[in-house]
């Protein structure tokens, strides 16, 4: 029997410790990691803002069906794994760690995670590509480059905001993308050129802050020029007030002109609005198909309580593959 757990440090300190679910592509993962048909169950863990429950097969089995992140923001090499066999359980422990400063330190909030059996490069490859995180790297603008808005008083107009401005909690990085009601924002930046890899039923999802009461309709555009470009519109639900939102590349609409038409290689820039005030968390792509099960997500967990990392506070994350046996010789 197999059975997992995560362990969550800030700054060296405990601060969660929660089972995961093993997936049914980790079961032949695990089997096949131990016949010794791929080199390892654990490559690297990602860290996501998805608070969906786990999926349960049919019939139950014990094993989920999911075979990613709902919405991956970050993910971390294991670095270090290693045998632990002390007490009264045998464990393989996968170890990864964000430092304190450099690439990855930024703050964020952990609702989920998940460990895969690849690199990084490969996970990033089949799984998802980081289009927007709400940064000022985006560098998006609105007849001029964005404000920040560090206060508590909502914006007057589009710009970066702080998690200062409470009425709209965000979970990705130091600021978020506000879009004041009916403005459009710009950015040239994204990587448009890494779409021609994905499928036309993978998602573009969006993650948003919004007011309880508010279904906001956001339309994001992905623009070869003024006249011709791909439209995707998503509609928020009332009485949530933190949602992601998922269309299928197929659903893009295509506006063309004197006969060209779209394509995600000649795609320069970008644009969001909304009929109503929102926040932009991250705009992600991600993989709606069957993931081959030699690359694809080994357990997921879904905290009780999200985990807040700060800018500048070290993170490590443990996770132990328990291997339960019958220690008692008859």
């Amino acid at each position: 029997m197999f059975c997992g757990k995560y362990k969550v440090y800030l700054d060296g300190q405990l601060v969660a410790e929660k089972e995961n679910a093993i997936t049914k592509s980790g079961r032949q993962i695990i089997l096949k990691s131990l016949m010794g048909q791929i080199p390892t169950i654990g490559g690297s863990i990602q860290m996501g803002i998805g608070s969906t429950a786990n999926t349960a097969s049919d019939p139950d089995d014990g094993l989920i069906t999911n075979t990613r992140l709902e919405f991956s923001t970050s993910q971390v090499p294991v670095t270090l794994s290693f045998l632990d066999n002390a007490g009264d359980f045998d464990a393989i422990v996968f170890k990864g760690a964000i430092p304190a400063s450099g690439s990855g330190s930024e703050a964020q909030k952990i609702y989920e995670l998940g460990i895969f059996p690849p690199g990084l490069s490969q996970v990033s490859s089949f799984s998802q590509t980081s289009l927007f995180n709400g940064s000022r790297s985006d560098t998006w603008t609105n007849g001029g480059p964005l404000p920040d808005r560090i206060g508590s008083v909502s914006p007057e107009t589009s710009s970066y905001i702080t998690p200062a401005l409470t009425s709209y909690p965000f979970r990705v990085g130091d600021t978020a993308l506000f879009i004041k009601a009916d403005q459009t924002v710009t950015t040239t930046s994204g990587g448009y050129s890494n779409m021609t890899t994905y499928g036309s039923e993978d998602f573009i999802s969006v993650a948003i802050s919004k007011a309880s009461s508010s279904t906001p309709t956001i339309t994001i555009k992905f623009h070869v020029s003024s006249g011709v470009f791909y439209t995707f519109t998503y509609t928020g639900t009332a009485g949530k007030t933190y949602e992601i939102l998922n269309r299928s590349i197929s659903e893009g609409v295509v506006t063309s002109q004197s006969g060209t038409s779209p394509t995600w290689n000649t795609i320069r820039y970008a644009t969001i609005s909304s009929n109503a005030d929102v926040v932009i968390d991250a705009v992600r792509i991600n993989d709606n198909i069957e993931i081959d099960p030699t690359y694809g997500m080994v357990s997921r967990t879904v905290l009780n309580t999200p985990i807040i990392k700060n800018t500048a506070q070290s993170l490590e994350i443990e996770y132990y593959l328990s291997l339960t046996f019958n220690k008692t010789v008859a």
